[in-house]
């Protein structure tokens, strides 16, 4: 079954669930806001391909248990079409669609359009790459996902909620979150985490950091943190950057060759070391929910958070012992009709 983000709501605490109706109306328009209020920002389609390593490599390596482990806090879920609310305008379209007055296109455009929408198997470019993995013993394909959005500063691009694999209680195999911005060149900024539960039969929990609950998934809401101009800087442009600076080594492309031997060969036990495996983001300090009783237990977490430079339209692979990350960001114009070509 093809991974996935998660797409259902989240149970909410007891307190949150009073005003979550009242909420969830507030941020019923969230992408369409979003896009309104970056409209002169470049649109992008991004395709995220996780995969997991098998290999007893993989398997053995002892992991470090110091880690931090917290969402970012402008954090949001790619939106579920089942879930969108259709507009007056959409409805129109559909009814006329049905009667043959206009094009049954009209209607997909509607969604195609819209931000954070996951997008359907025709339209993503990696799908050749993903059919691979899915044949390789050592590999595990966790996730395959694209969208469109647009792309701003760091500063102001939301973190995409990352749930996929098998659920264990209220958590995921894999677990974070993907931020992917533009300053002169393309970034992309992983936040994930990879963990392996047993059943709870009452054993020791060990020494494992506890895992952060998921933002809400109310209307697709969007945390915002306002953006001080405290330590405004007359050397920086727009986009947050210090013009002052030298310019950024240019990311290059991972070639077919590069990626064979990277993620499709064996890898060894000499290529596991020189990984930050904690980027010292900080936990978010909430009030304590009353201790549930778990039926599964952690037994290792292993993190993948790097940042990483790139190219439009080029794929780029994060090498990491345990997972590796395959992401291609390609230029996408919301007027223009024509699909994306899947690479070969």
């Amino acid at each position: 079954m093809k991974p996935m983000f998660n797409l259902y709501k989240h149970a909410l605490p007891k307190a949150a669930k009073l005003f979550a109706g009242s909420l969830a109306v507030a941020c019923a328009f969230t992408s369409n806001t979003f896009a309104q209020t970056n409209s002169d920002a470049p649109w992008y389609q991004i395709e995220v391909i996780i995969v997991e390593r098998l290999t007893s490599a993989a398997q053995t390596e002892v992991w470090p248990k110091d880690i931090v482990l917290a969402y970012p806090a402008k954090s949001r879920y790619l939106e579920s079409i089942a879930e969108e609310e259709t507009t007056d305008e959409q409805m129109q379209n559909q009814l006329k669609a049905q009667e043959g007055a206009i094009a049954p296109g009209v209607v997909e455009a509607d969604l195609t359009e819209q931000p954070f929408i996951p997008l359907a198997t025709a339209d993503q470019q990696l799908n050749s790459i993903a059919k691979r993995i899915a044949r390789t013993n050592h590999l595990h394909l966790l996730f395959h996902q694209a969208w469109r959005q647009p792309l701003t500063g760091a500063d102001q691009a939301p973190a995409i909620v990352v749930q996929a694999g098998k659920q264990f209680d209220d958590h995921y195999e894999l677990e974070g979150s993907l931020k992917v911005s533009v300053s002169r060149y393309l970034h992309i900024d992983s936040n994930l985490w990879l963990t392996a539960f047993e059943a709870n039969y009452g054993q020791p929990q060990g020494q494992w950091p506890e895992l952060p609950e998921a933002p809400f998934n109310v209307a697709n809401i969007v945390i915002e943190q306002p953006i001080s101009n405290e330590h405004s800087d007359d050397n920086q442009n727009l986009l947050g950057e210090n013009v002052n600076q030298p310019a950024e080594p240019a990311p290059s492309e991972i070639s077919s060759q590069q990626l064979d031997s990277l993620l499709f060969a064996e890898p060894t036990t000499d290529n596991l070391g020189g990984f930050n495996f904690n980027t010292g983001m900080k936990p978010v300090n909430e009030a304590p929910e009353p201790e549930k009783i778990k039926n599964f237990v952690v037994t290792q977490i292993v993190t993948l958070q790097q940042q990483r430079r790139m190219r439009s339209g080029e794929l780029h692979y994060i090498d990491h012992p345990k997972l590796g990350l395959l992401v291609k960001v390609t230029p996408y114009d919301p007027n223009a009709s024509s699909g994306a070509e899947e690479t070969q």
